[in-house]
């Protein structure tokens, strides 16, 4: 589901209405490219992610933050599958850092020795504005891109000139400024 409306893009470009299903398609397609640039997904579901480790980590990066709730956190999980209390790790929530504490020293080492389980991504009412803001844009440049070659969009006071081949610069330095760009490992 997108995290903008055509409506709301319509308004946004000042087009109206007329081409609410192009825009859709638009919208899809723009916040799924972001997704790719992100490397992460935006809005909240359940994801279930396997980590490396070498031994020494006292903490994990899920790929999908924030961190709405952990459902579980398993070491060994390719082994013995050992189960983590939940009193033994701390969630910070924005970052989707998982750290561990207390009876808990390091994660198991090995290829995918960690499994975790999370509810991770924004919900619609905490979904960020600087993200709905760059899917609006770069939808509109997706809808535009009908014909092959430069295409040039303003809004307000916002100029984006498109070649057709990247995301515009000033839409990917508002994901990197935001944070909402995951390193991939």
């Amino acid at each position: 589901m997108a995290i903008v409306t055509a409506q709301e893009v319509a308004a946004y470009a000042g087009i109206g209405n007329k081409h609410e299903d192009n825009l859709s398609v638009a919208i899809d397609d723009a916040q799924g490219e972001l997704e790719d640039f992100c490397n992460r997904q935006f809005e909240d579901a359940t994801r279930t992610e396997y980590h490396d480790s070498d031994g020494t980590d006292t903490f994990i990066y899920v790929l999908n933050p924030p961190v709405n709730s952990v459902t579980s956190l398993t070491m060994d999980a390719q082994d013995t599958a050992t189960a983590v209390a939940a009193a033994n790790y701390v969630t910070y929530e924005k970052s989707g850092k998982v750290q561990l504490f207390n009876d808990e020293t390091v994660f198991s080492a090995g290829p995918q020795a960690t499994l975790i389980v999370y509810r991770g991504g924004w919900t619609a009412a905490n979904m960020p504005n600087a993200l709905k803001f760059a899917v609006k844009q770069y939808a509109i440049v997706v809808f535009d891109r009908r014909e092959p070659g430069v295409v040039q969009f303003s809004a307000d006071g916002v100029n984006l000139k498109y070649d057709g081949e990247s995301i515009p610069m000033p839409i990917q330095a508002r994901l990197f400024n935001g944070g909402y760009v995951v390193q991939s490992t």
